[in-house]
């Protein structure tokens, strides 16, 4: 979003906020896993105040500890018990072979490519970043 036609996007989305009567923050790109998150996940967070409300807004700070899968999975820092056990996702019959066809650390682009059209079906001809990883338990759908 912030490189999205050279920034004319986002100029454009905070040229019409201020146009509507906001005062707009400089929009900041935080990354989930400096905030208790165990995600490498990044989002543009845009702040926008109406001009007659008269407040500061401060962005959080990061928290300086990392979490992992584990973290989450497990009784710790983050939560006080572990997950409970679960049969994990079913998939139906076909999803699964599709799905096992996967390489370890591979997506649906190592796919053959009428495999990656019959799995993505119309979102195979978008662009953008959605990816489908297998899973590194290769036991945890199979209980």
């Amino acid at each position: 979003m912030l490189n999205h036609d050279n920034g004319k996007t986002l100029a454009g989305m905070v040229s019409i906020l201020k146009d509507l009567g906001y005062r707009v923050l400089t929009p900041r790109v935080l990354k989930a896993i400096h905030y208790n998150v165990p995600q490498k996940r990044e989002r543009l967070v845009i702040v926008a105040i109406r001009n007659d409300i008269k407040t500061e807004f401060y962005f959080p700070q990061p928290n300086g500890k990392i979490f992992t899968i584990k973290d989450a999975l497990k009784k710790g820092s983050l939560f006080e018990t572990d997950v409970p056990p679960s049969q994990g996702q079913v998939y139906p019959k076909r999803k699964r072979e599709i799905l096992d066809m996967v390489p370890p650390g591979g997506y649906w682009r190592d796919l053959p490519e009428e495999i990656q059209k019959e799995y993505m079906q119309k979102s195979f001809y978008l662009g953008g970043g959605k990816q489908v990883w297998r899973e590194e338990f290769h036991g945890m759908n199979h209980h």
